[in-house]
Order: C-alpha cells, then sequence, then structure tokens
C-alpha cells in the first residue's frame, strides 16, 4: 500500500460506476441497493490519491443508505468529487447511516474498509518507529 496522499486518479471497479448517481429506486423512496458480497476495498489503489479514495468510497457507500438522511446524501452525490471538506463532513454521517440501518452486507464492506484502512495506519506508525 502507497502513501494516500500521493498519486492521482484511480480506477473504480468493485461495485459498479461509482461516477454514475444512484439507481432510481434509491433515495427518496427509501429503497436502498446492498452492498455486493464482492465488494473490494477502495482504499490503498495503486496510484489513487487520498481525495480519490474518499470520493469513491463515499459514493459507494451512499448507494447503501436507507436512513432519514439518505435523500441529502443523494442530492450530495454529484458535487462529492469537487470538494474535500465536504466529503470529510459528510463521512461519519453515512457511516452512520449504513451502521445503524443499512444491510448487512453493506455493514461488511464499511467494516472492510475500515480495517484495510486501520491497516495500513498501523503499518506506516510501525515503519516510522512510534509506539
Amino acid at each position: 500500500v502507497q502513501d494516500m496522499n500521493r498519486g492521482a486518479g484511480g480506477n473504480a471497479g468493485g461495485d459498479g460506476a461509482p461516477g454514475d448517481p444512484p439507481a432510481a429506486g434509491t433515495g427518496v423512496t427509501g429503497t436502498t441497493a446492498t452492498a455486493p458480497a464482492n465488494y473490494s476495498v477502495h482504499f490503498g489503489r495503486k496510484g489513487q490519491s487520498f481525495r480519490r479514495w474518499l470520493e469513491l468510497w463515499l459514493k459507494s457507500m451512499i448507494r447503501w443508505t436507507s436512513g432519514p438522511l439518505q435523500p441529502i446524501f443523494n442530492a450530495l452525490y454529484s458535487v462529492l468529487k469537487a470538494d474535500l471538506p465536504l466529503m470529510m463532513f459528510v463521512l461519519p454521517h453515512v457511516v452512520h447511516d449504513i451502521i445503524s440501518s443499512g444491510s448487512p452486507a453493506a455493514v461488511a464492506a464499511v467494516d472492510s474498509e475500515l480495517k484495510a484502512l486501520l491497516a495500513y495506519a498501523c503499518q506506516q506508525q510501525q515503519g516510522s518507529g512510534k509506539a
């Protein structure tokens, strides 16, 4: 896994087309897409910047939201790429929505992504000699 603050772009893959808005049937209706069983962790892809990782992960997760804030998340979907502070603000709310009201597959996908992120952080801390 390389330094996530470097690099540009990256290939989406894994759960469909993250650049596309949520599919019809998601959003205000309360129906939500489920995380695919073969979810591919976005974190750590070669040549992918932190901004791109966060955008891909948020767009994946927005597809799986089902709580009361789902319409807001769907409205933010297309502007996330342009606004890193907005992505950082929305992230905990989207994660909370999925953990509290998402499908088991969506919760497992969030769990996998967070574990990959924490493993990377531990690896970086051990490599720098910090305890």
